[in-house]
């Protein structure tokens, strides 16, 4: 029992630094430029999809990956005190929805 109680013992620690890398990278971007390439990502994901179409083309789990971030997002924006100065690097948008992937897969594995 030891042992399983150590592997989850490592794997919330994992997600506690994973989720203050997440934090840090939304801190350091305006909120709308944030805002706006995640949803240009999603827009970009449905191809050449109308509005209505839009959800059955995406798959399921992209949409909930993109909803957990989105709400992530939301949450550091309103408990966080914004910095004076913010800097959008796209390059920190591909690492913030990697390490929100990945945050993700493991909060599921605890249940």
């Amino acid at each position: 029992m030891a042992e399983q109680e150590q592997i989850i013992a490592n794997l919330l620690k994992d997600m506690e630094e994973t989720a203050e890398k997440i934090r840090v990278l939304i801190n350091e971007m305006p909120p709308e430029d944030l805002l706006g390439y995640i949803y240009a990502q999603r827009l970009m994901t449905s191809s050449n999809a109308t509005l209505p179409e839009l959800e059955s083309d995406i798959p399921k789990d992209e949409i909930n990956e993109v909803q957990f971030l989105l709400e992530y997002v939301h949450a550091v924006l309103a408990s966080d005190i914004a910095p004076d100065e913010m800097v959008f690097d796209e390059s920190k948008c591909g690492e913030l929805y990697a390490l929100s992937r990945s945050l993700r897969e493991k909060s599921i594995f605890l249940l």
